[in-house]
């Protein structure tokens, strides 16, 4: 319950930062805020949480073995959200003023009767949807910009405090995680994985079940969890087994990582199909390719450790698989689960820790290569532990 409630806040965290900047960044609303001569305290903010929101990964990822870092982020969010109540009150605001705008600009191009008719219950309605707010007013009060400047004192205090927790800024962390990660393949050693069969069966069950296929459509089954869960290793059980190979004309695998290369998995994909080198660079020439290479085949294709959440890029990528025959199937393992949510249509499986016993069991292979204590009945009891 723990790791879930500091997943929970790491989550709240990112999107309160990204909320308030987007929000910030709006021309409706920086137009009022012009007018309102608060900009420069606002683009304040949005200097200030762009600086945090470059340190976030690496402090949600720290904060469970530093008491200072979980402290700071605490605080972070009780700032996210005093920040968000201000910005919705000034939406809310600027919001106002443009319905006026446009019916002062409206009125002066309508019929005099009809005019004064609109007006009233435009009014009427303005008032009854803004009873905080009086119409007449355009200059923002005394305590509005006190909170403002009060805020961004609190802004400018958190970042002196990032800047003494020596936090890796997210585009390092992401390069130095690229480099140290290994690729995957689709080989796997059966003999030596522990507690699966129940989630291998799960996901053949949802790669083969055609029932959720959409007419024109290719499915979609994401197999979500936390990092060293066993997502890529159930991703290469389930590609290995034998029912998938009966069943698929086709399989490819592609280690997809952090860098979301449309141009680089479609080549992927269409060289694995066609079993022959690939020189395309154009994505049209590869789409088109792909496409003619998928026509009336059933494939399986998994994307192992997809990073990508954005969905305009993914439905690039998925476009030739449309040609593909009514069953085939992408098959995704992911960290993230929004990355799910975007690409998944028949399923996402939320891969859970192993138990204790399977645990112990591939602990004891990997300490003594053998599958128990036998040999080494005076290590049992500190490998239960180290296990658990």
């Amino acid at each position: 319950m723990e790791v879930f409630a500091v997943s929970l806040g790491d989550a709240l965290v990112s999107a309160l930062v990204h909320s308030v900047v987007d929000v910030i960044s709006s021309t409706l609303f920086m137009k009022y805020a012009d007018k309102d001569k608060i900009s420069s305290e606002l683009k304040k903010w949005q200097k200030l949480l762009l600086n945090i929101n470059a340190s976030l990964e690496d402090a949600e990822e720290k904060q469970t073995r530093s008491g200072s870092v979980k402290l700071w982020l605490s605080d972070l969010r009780d700032i996210a959200y005093d920040a968000e109540d201000i910005i919705d009150e000034l939406t809310f605001e600027s919001f106002r003023h443009q319905i006026m705008e446009d019916t002062d600009t409206f009125l002066s191009t309508y019929n005099v009767r009809r005019r004064i008719s609109f007006y009233m219950k435009v009014r009427r309605y303005i008032s009854t949807c803004c009873l905080s707010f009086n119409p007449s007013t355009v200059k923002f009060s005394t305590k509005m910009e006190s909170r403002l400047k009060s805020l961004t004192t609190r802004l400018e205090e958190a970042v002196a405090v990032k800047n003494g927790l020596a936090l890796v800024e997210n585009d390092r962390r992401r390069y130095e995680r690229m480099k140290e990660r290994l690729r995957s393949s689709s080989l796997v050693d059966e003999s030596h994985v522990y507690g699966r069969e129940r989630d291998r069966e799960a996901i053949l069950d949802l790669l083969m079940n055609d029932s959720d296929d959409g007419v024109g459509d290719i499915g979609v089954v994401s197999i979500v969890g936390m990092a060293g869960v066993g997502k890529t290793t159930l991703a290469q059980l389930v590609y290995n087994d034998v029912k998938v190979e009966s069943f698929f004309d086709l399989r490819v695998w592609v280690c997809v990582s952090e860098e979301f290369d449309v141009v680089k998995v479609t080549a992927t994909v269409l060289q694995a199909v066609s079993m022959e080198g690939c020189n395309l660079k154009d994505l049209n020439l590869l789409q088109v390719s792909l496409k003619e290479k998928l026509f009336g085949k059933k494939i399986l294709v998994v994307l192992d450790d997809v990073w990508n959440e954005n969905y305009e890029q993914w439905e690039v990528l998925r476009m030739p698989f449309i040609a593909a025959e009514a069953g085939s199937r992408i098959l995704v393992t992911t960290r993230n689960e929004r990355v799910a949510s975007i690409m998944t249509t028949c399923g996402t499986y939320c891969l859970k820790e192993l138990t204790n016993d399977d645990c112990l069991s591939l602990f004891t292979w990997h300490a003594l290569g053998t599958s128990d204590f036998e040999g080494h009945p005076s290590l049992r009891g500190i490998g239960e532990e180290i296990a658990r």
